[in-house]
């Protein structure tokens, strides 16, 4: 069994690395819908990818693609491009089949 997680290259602050394959290929998504945060959940990434995709653990999507450093940058009002799902969920499992894992991959 695998998880959409292993396709991620973390460092040494248990964080996920920029520079791995699978954020580039996040960032490379061309085509995206808009989000404009709500009050109660500005500054929050978890909270907004338990929103957009039903999994607070793809905060990292959103912060890659948009070029957030810090969750405090998310403002009320703040207009974010977010990827879809399936998108997401395609090239994760992509990521995962090329490092040579070929079990059913868990999101």
């Amino acid at each position: 069994m695998k998880y959409i997680s292993n396709a991620l290259v973390y460092d040494v602050n248990a964080q996920p690395d920029p520079f791995s394959p699978t954020i580039d290929a996040i960032c490379s998504i061309e085509q995206f819908d808009y989000y404009i945060i709500p009050q109660h959940l500005q500054g929050n990434l978890q909270a907004l990818a338990k929103v957009l995709y039903q999994d607070p653990q793809l905060f990292w999507v959103l912060q890659f693609f948009n070029g957030v450093c810090y969750p405090h940058e998310l403002k009320t009002g703040l207009k974010l491009k977010v990827p879809s799902k399936m998108e997401v969920e395609y090239i994760l499992g992509q990521q995962l089949n090329d490092a040579g894992n070929n079990a059913e991959v868990y999101i």
